[in-house]
């Protein structure tokens, strides 16, 4: 099941409380926003799968990325919205947790940097430019 097929089966309402519960200090506004572009979104096929990181209990801890046949995990948060919609969810994911608690940790995750994803790619060239000067540095030296 893609993201974008939980989103569509998802009430905002549902999202809306359980968002106020596992994140009481956030604001639902923004998630409200980008939660109804998501719906109206189209998804963009991607080789990720959504899965979550946990604790050694076996506690949710974060939201990763994974491919087939890697064991490493893979930040996903610079991701564009499209391709997140089109990530299949680990199916170890799906028993584990309910359909609205996937959607709002994946929500968390994806507006980490921003609520929109111009504020992302901004990050991305900030970081990108960063990168550059460090190796330029090291060049010189």
């Amino acid at each position: 099941m893609t993201l974008k097929e939980l989103v569509s089966k998802t009430d905002w309402f549902d999202v809306e409380s359980k968002l106020s519960e596992l994140y009481p200090e956030e604001s639902t506004e923004g998630y409200a926003i980008v939660f109804n572009k998501l719906l109206l979104k189209q998804p963009k096929p991607c080789d990720i799968i959504i899965s979550f990181d946990e604790d050694e209990d076996g506690t949710f801890f974060s939201v990763v990325g994974k491919k087939q046949n890697d064991d490493s995990n893979y930040g996903i948060e610079f991701f564009p919205w499209s391709e997140w919609l089109g990530m299949e969810v680990d199916k170890q994911v799906l028993l584990k947790y309910n359909h609205v608690e996937i959607v709002v940790r994946c929500l968390w995750e994806m507006t980490y940097v921003g609520f929109d994803e111009q504020t992302i790619q901004h990050q991305i060239e900030m970081l990108e430019a960063a990168v550059e000067n460090i190796n330029s540095q090291e060049d010189k030296n």
